[in-house]
């Protein structure tokens, strides 16, 4: 059966968490004339309006979405429910404005695992729809064709796809680009993941102790933080780890956003969190004499 006649889920709007089941030919083809005064109107503000990202997001909000991935039960936080897998995952390449856009398109295409490659709804990017071999490893998947994507410098937004129940915004292209039959990507080696090494201290011995358990904890409260607390923990372990006035220590937490499914599709809001925490706590840097113990 062809890719095209698999079936998702699509929600009329944000509010909508159970939506309806059809293919994903009816969504690529035919649901975006629902949304597509929107479309429209969104690719005509221009980026450099004080307030373009204010009324991008009002025009977003009213568009419909659908889930690439997976036909779902349910979408309703902490009851999500998946009926099916698609095979397939979603991949951003967001505010595209320094490639040629139909250039940037045919090159992802150019892979043979990719069955689709159109626009995004801003007209600003692209999205590629990528048939995997093993659906039921979507994640580590993903993370790993992130990195492969980030290291031939191309533009993809790591904050979407790693789950089947993502969901995009409807988007509409005139000159899509599609293969009926993708070979499905197989990844049989996938690339580590490398932890940040310390950076080593001339302080003595009684720093690097009290140092590294410090960052220990950081890290081990950042990947377990969860709704609730997700704000607090950021901000908390952000400013502290500022005053060890080491720019990787940013680096691994924003590896611990990540990681952490808590996070997932709000990791670029955590991220300016603890970067702007993180900054702030660079002016006060912690004496690197005695054991540091944080305030909870």
């Amino acid at each position: 059966m062809s890719w095209e006649n698999l079936q998702v889920s699509f929600y009329r709007n944000h509010f909508d968490t159970t939506g309806e089941a059809v293919t994903l030919r009816d969504v690529l083809y035919c649901k975006f004339y629902t949304g597509l005064d929107a479309i429209v109107e969104m690719r005509s503000l221009d980026p450099a309006l004080p307030d373009y990202d204010k009324r991008k997001k009002s025009l977003k909000d009213t568009l419909p979405l659908f889930s690439p991935s997976a036909l779902l039960a349910t979408r309703e936080q902490g009851k999500i429910e998946i009926i099916s897998r698609t095979g397939l995952v979603q991949f951003d390449f967001d505010n595209c404005y320094e490639y040629d856009i139909d250039e940037l398109k045919q090159a992802i295409f150019a892979l043979p695992f990719v069955a689709w490659v159109g626009l995004s709804c801003s007209g600003n990017g692209i999205y590629a729809l990528v048939m995997i071999a093993e659906p039921d490893r979507q994640r580590a998947y993903v993370m790993h064709c992130f990195e492969i994507f980030k290291q031939y410098g191309l533009p993809v937004d790591t904050s979407k796809g790693r789950n089947a129940h993502d969901l995009r915004y409807i988007s509409y292209d005139s000159r899509p680009l599609w293969r009926d039959n993708p070979e499905p990507l197989r990844i049989k080696h996938f690339k580590a993941q490398e932890r940040p090494q310390n950076k080593p201290v001339s302080n003595g011995q009684q720093f690097a102790g009290s140092r590294n358990a410090l960052v220990k904890k950081a890290m081990n409260e950042i990947s377990a933080a969860q709704v609730g607390q997700r704000w607090a923990t950021i901000q908390k372990w952000s400013y502290t780890l500022g005053g060890l006035q080491d720019k990787e220590l940013l680096n691994m937490i924003e590896q611990a956003i990540t990681a952490n499914p808590a996070f997932d599709n709000m990791e670029a809001k955590y991220m300016k969190c603890a970067a702007d925490c993180f900054n702030a706590g660079t002016g006060k840097p912690l004496p690197q004499s005695t054991p540091i113990h944080p305030k909870s």
